[in-house]
């Protein structure tokens, strides 16, 4: 058989080991691993050549390897490596994700897919400042007018900021980037008196009471409430102005 051939059989292999790959579509697959923690893998072109891999925050663009059976991907430090539905993730030789088994597939969006994340868009919820944009809760959909007026930065050292309107806030929070879980501590603020119609108090609240953070595959900034009770969206912030 030619290179060329050999080499287009093998990842044609490999996109149909991935459970459910359609060739000719770019999927994302979600897998739900132990520990809470979800793992999406996209395949980054029609033959499934290259995945990037995105367990919690972080993200890795993976290329196949045909020397192994099922569908292998590595960059020489994480492996994804899946057979049927079931599938291990390991960092260094080390599991980085245990238990993991897929539970729906995706159709990627082809913007997004098809290379790396636009220069714009953060590749971590840390160090960025991010403004707050939308509220989803099961019984209300509320959007910021001014997000600019409200916004979060988580700093690497584990401290927190905010702007509160017309006050700010600062305070502690601890974030687990695998099983996306984050504790924001209750804020020190500012005690300006805002417009009556300011959110400042409510946004305080509800991001005291954040449960889990992620970052979405379109860029924003998810943090949601405890019991599914709603889900806040946040932008990252354009340069000074």
């Amino acid at each position: 058989m030619k290179p060329a051939r050999l080499a287009a059989w093998l990842a044609l292999a490999a996109c149909l080991a991935l459970s459910g790959c359609k060739k000719g579509e770019l999927q994302t697959f979600v897998y739900a691993c132990a520990d809470s923690v979800e793992a999406r893998v996209t395949n980054l072109d029609v033959g499934a050549q290259t995945v990037r891999l995105q367990v919690g925050s972080r993200r890795w663009t993976l290329a196949i390897d045909t020397t192994a059976s099922g569908a292998k991907y590595t960059d020489g430090d994480v492996t994804f490596w899946s057979k049927g539905k079931e599938a291990t993730i390991e960092q260094g030789g080390r599991p980085l994700c245990r238990d993991c088994r897929l539970v729906r597939t995706l159709k990627a969006d082809a913007a997004l897919a098809g290379g790396p994340p636009p220069a714009d868009v953060p590749a971590t919820i840390v160090g960025v400042e991010w403004e707050w944009v939308s509220l989803t809760t099961p019984v209300e959909q509320l959007a910021i007018d001014d997000p600019d007026h409200y916004t979060l930065t988580l700093l690497p050292e584990g401290r927190v900021t905010a702007r509160l309107d017309c006050n700010r806030g600062t305070g502690k929070y601890t974030l687990d980037e695998l099983t996306k879980k984050i504790d924001i501590g209750m804020l020190a603020t500012t005690r300006a008196m805002c417009a009556p119609a300011s959110r400042a108090d409510r946004f305080a609240k509800l991001i005291e009471d954040a449960s889990v953070a992620w970052l979405a595959e379109d860029g924003s900034f998810m943090l949601e409430l405890p019991a599914d009770s709603g889900t806040l969206r946040f932008r990252a912030r354009p340069g000074p102005r």
